[in-house]
């Protein structure tokens, strides 16, 4: 039965117990116990026990399972604490409130119920209900109960029927306010004060990253989302607030991935009179506190990998960082050119517009970043990368600044504090000048922060540490929209309808122009085909993307060698890189589809023979099992370029 045909009966339903005078959506109910307390305090009492006990108990909730058995009913009663069986018939309420029940309540729909604990034959504990309340005739029907709610794009769009339909789900959350008070608490306790600031700037400042805009009508101003509260946390303590930090949203205008979102939270705190070293030893204790108050302990599993949260954790220099994980040499870091040529064979690119302390971080970050997988803090980096720590005495290359990794990923950035006001100004200007070079993530010169600093800002440290990937760690999941609760996704409509769960196709987007204007199309081959399967690959790819987006991207028929016409190949720039082995390849794929981009992949069974020969030969073999000799990507080219940024440029 389509969806259409239920709802259209739930709401029939709802109708015909408007005309028996029952109202489907009362609010006079009120439930006095929970699932959870009944569950708790009735756990060892067998059938005779619960026999003796004649006190009655209230719930309220959502039916998840609901068997009928002629005069019987049972229904799994689901409230915020847990799910308990319950049970109607016609000897506990009557004949026609039975009745009802049977023919008008559905599951999905919330009810009350009154009633007393027992046990069925096989042993579960029940509550027999001899009175009923429909509190809520649901229109929509839950999904199935055996396959549930498993799409991941609908998990994210509906969170809803997510947490209904999955307990795990609504587990994680739970978790996660248990570890944002647990950093509430820890804070509170160390003699910091909770502040707010502003989430509007007049300048994008305090972290390295692209601000959303927005305009003020009413001052005739523009604006920005603040991309972090440093600057004004920092004019606290210039106040005189010696401890200060804030729990709150940050925005950056960057892509959107398995650890980044648009919209984030994090928490910053500032300390008077620390430095970077007590800031290590502070926070390595309050990532231990929360992991024992949400998770009961320090040891735990991320994914493959075993993590121990047991403070205090390992500190390293970046430097020692690359010259024992990175395994480079002291002579592979003496200059800008010899980072570039180790990187080159490595396979990796810097920036172009990188100095030498630039480049130093991004060797850092392709050689060594994924590999830290216990907690490990990276110490001493680059002051040109730095522009608010402040310089290591007698190494003013260097700065007192260091950042928490676990994973493979950071988890918190934190420095002793730049407080001269004249080599804040000059930092302030250098980022002007990587703004000029094409840096578009380098920080706004802010004039009244420095003039704050020349009111005297005592040494003081602090730190960042992102919620979201706190919490992805602590609860052990792979995707950061699966830590908050409504991630950002693009809209769902016709316009936008997906292909591959994000695209637009001819049929679905007829007559509705899509906007590729930064749009990019990259295609990622393996470097272990021959020259001539690559090119194949690549036109059967981009030929495949043609097609499924129409008139939305331009393409162009050509013929090969022999005059056989090959149509929908995109007109377009592509980008073509590198890709080690089948395996990075199948890893894009993967996150193509995580994250929405449309893509067309070729393995090298698709050049086996005809269609018929080919689908015999995928029929017999796994994901695992398929050699990836290529996949083209086409999408937004912030998520794009986070997808691919691994790669090298094929040559």
């Amino acid at each position: 039965m389509e969806t259409n045909q239920h709802i259209q009966i739930r709401q029939e339903k709802v109708n015909a117990l408007r005309d028996m005078g029952i109202n489907p959506f009362p609010n006079k109910f009120k439930p006095k116990h929970t699932c959870a307390d009944l569950s708790k305090r009735f756990e060892n009492d067998d059938k005779d026990t619960l026999e003796n006990v004649t006190d009655s108990f209230t719930l309220a909730g959502r039916i998840m399972l609901l068997r009928e058995f002629g005069k019987l009913a049972f229904f799994s009663l689901a409230d915020a604490s847990g799910r308990l069986q319950c049970s109607v018939s016609v000897d506990t309420t009557g004949k026609e409130q039975y009745d009802i029940f049977k023919k008008y309540v559905d599951m999905g729909d919330i009810i009350g119920v009154e009633g007393r604990m027992t046990r069925t034959q096989k042993g579960e504990l029940t509550l027999a209900a001899d009175r009923f309340e429909i509190i809520n005739k649901s229109k929509r029907p839950l999904p199935d109960k055996f396959k549930g709610l498993s799409d991941t794009e609908t998990r994210y769009r509906q969170r809803y029927v997510d947490l209904i339909m999955n307990d795990d789900v609504k587990e994680t959350f739970k978790k996660r306010s248990q570890i944002v008070s647990a950093i509430r608490e820890y804070m509170t306790e160390a003699g910091f004060m909770e502040v707010e600031t502003p989430m509007l700037h007049h300048k994008a400042s305090g972290a390295a990253a692209r601000p959303f805009e927005t305009y003020h009508n009413a001052l005739s101003m523009e604006m920005k989302l603040r991309i972090a509260p440093e600057l004004h946390l920092k004019r606290l303590v210039v106040g005189g607030f010696d401890r200060v930090f804030e729990i709150n949203r940050n925005f950056r205008n960057e892509g959107v991935s398995v650890r980044h979102n648009p919209e984030f939270t994090m928490m910053e705190f500032y300390a008077a009179y620390w430095d970077y070293h007590d800031l290590m030893d502070f926070s390595a204790k309050l990532i231990e506190h929360c992991a024992i108050k949400a998770m009961g302990t320090t040891e735990l599993t991320y994914g493959e990998h075993k993590v121990s949260l047991k403070a205090p954790f390992t500190k390293l220099s970046m430097k020692e960082a690359l010259l024992t994980i990175g395994e480079v040499s002291e002579d592979d870091l003496v200059s800008i050119e010899s980072m570039k040529a180790v990187a080159q064979k490595r396979g990796v690119q810097l920036s172009k517009w990188g100095d030498y302390g630039q480049c130093f971080l991004e060797l850092f970050e392709e050689l060594c970043e994924e590999k830290l997988i216990d907690p490990t803090f990276i110490y001493d980096y680059p002051t040109s990368t730095s522009p608010l720590s402040r310089p290591k005495d007698g190494a003013e290359e260097w700065t007192e600044r260091a950042e928490l990794f676990c994973v493979g990923r950071e988890l918190g950035n934190l420095f002793s504090e730049l407080n001269d006001p004249v080599d804040q100004a000059n930092r302030f200007q250098d980022q002007i000048d990587q703004m000029d070079k094409g840096n578009d993530e380098a920080m706004a010169y802010d004039e009244d922060y420095v003039r704050a600093l020349e009111y005297g800002m005592p040494y003081a440290g602090g730190m960042g540490i992102g919620i979201d990937r706190l919490v992805m760690l602590l609860t052990n999941q792979a995707s950061i929209r699966d830590v908050i609760l409504f991630p950002h996704l693009r809209p769902e409509s016709g316009s936008e309808a997906a292909s591959n769960g994000a695209v637009p196709t001819a049929e679905t987007d007829a007559g509705n122009k899509l906007d590729t204007s930064n749009y990019k199309f990259v295609c990622v081959v393996n470097k272990k085909a021959e020259t001539g399967a690559v090119i194949n690959a690549a036109v059967k790819m981009a030929a495949g993307l043609g097609a499924t987006f129409g008139g939305n991207l331009k393409t162009v028929t050509f013929k090969d060698a022999s005059e056989a016409e090959h149509g929908n190949v995109p007109n377009v720039p592509v980008v073509v890189l590198k890709a080690d082995n089948a395996n990075k390849i199948r890893a894009v794929r993967a996150l193509a589809e995580e994250e929405g981009v449309a893509y067309s992949d070729f393995n090298a069974s698709m050049a086996l023979g005809d269609a018929t020969e080919q689908r015999k030969v995928l029929s017999a073999l796994s994901d695992d099992d398929l050699d990836y000799q290529g996949i083209c990507l086409f999408g937004p080219e912030d998520v794009v370029n986070q997808l691919t940024k691994k790669f090298s440029l094929y040559r």
